[in-house]
């Protein structure tokens, strides 16, 4: 007995499906909302570019306000010595404060006395020019040379009135003291001031007597 044969069946021809060419989101419909055309519909925002405004302002150069200096008045003891006190400034602020001349005037009128008078008009000229300018370059002389040791310890003030003759070619002669202060040491400095501060004085024309006071002041 022969086995049955099967009849030989031809291939079915498998059709191909067209690729399309088209992309998805060109495909959809319009209104219709895919991932795709969400994709391509977003657009990247345009910065915004800085106002011209803006620009402008910062452009301009800052103005510096100016600053208002608050100058403190250091406010110094006064003398017993009217006079004095004057001439080192440390007046009074509830009455106004003489004028520089003013101070030579008072300082002449109170040494020299009468014994002005005697004196020749160059004389007479150049100490009034030039007492006051005598009298602060001792005191600061004094002020840079220092207090002596036991003077600063026991507190001692006081002021002298100096007299010398003062030369054309800047020598002293004739130094010494008026009046004392009562203290051995501050009468012995005031001398020692004075041989180291000539040196400074302006020179007058012809020998002239030069008397002013010498002033010691503890803060």
């Amino acid at each position: 007995m022969q086995p049955a044969t099967i009849p030989a069946t031809e291939p079915v021809p498998v059709k191909k499906e067209k690729k399309s060419t088209q992309k998805s989101f060109i495909t959809a419909e319009e209104g219709e909302e895919n991932n795709a055309t969400r994709v391509t519909q977003i657009k990247p925002e345009p910065v915004a570019k800085p106002k011209e405004t803006v620009k402008k302002e910062a452009s301009k150069p800052l103005k510096r306000q100016p600053v208002q200096k608050v100058v403190q008045r250091k406010q110094v003891q006064r003398s017993k010595d009217p006079l004095a006190n004057a001439l080192m400034g440390s007046g009074s602020t509830m009455t106004p404060r003489p004028k520089k001349d003013a101070f030579v005037d008072q300082m002449v009128s109170r040494i020299y006395g009468k014994e002005f008078h005697t004196y020749s008009k160059e004389q007479q000229k150049f100490i009034k020019q030039h007492l006051g300018e005598i009298y602060r370059i001792t005191q600061n002389t004094l002020w840079r040379k220092g207090y002596p040791d036991i003077a600063v310890r026991m507190r001692m003030q006081g002021t002298n009135v100096v007299s010398f003759y003062l030369h054309p070619n800047g020598d002293i002669s004739d130094l010494h003291l008026r009046s004392s202060i009562g203290y051995r040491a501050l009468d012995e400095n005031t001398i020692e001031v004075i041989k180291t501060a000539y040196k400074d004085y302006p020179k007058p024309e012809k020998k002239t007597k030069i008397m002013f006071y010498v002033h010691y002041q503890i803060n």
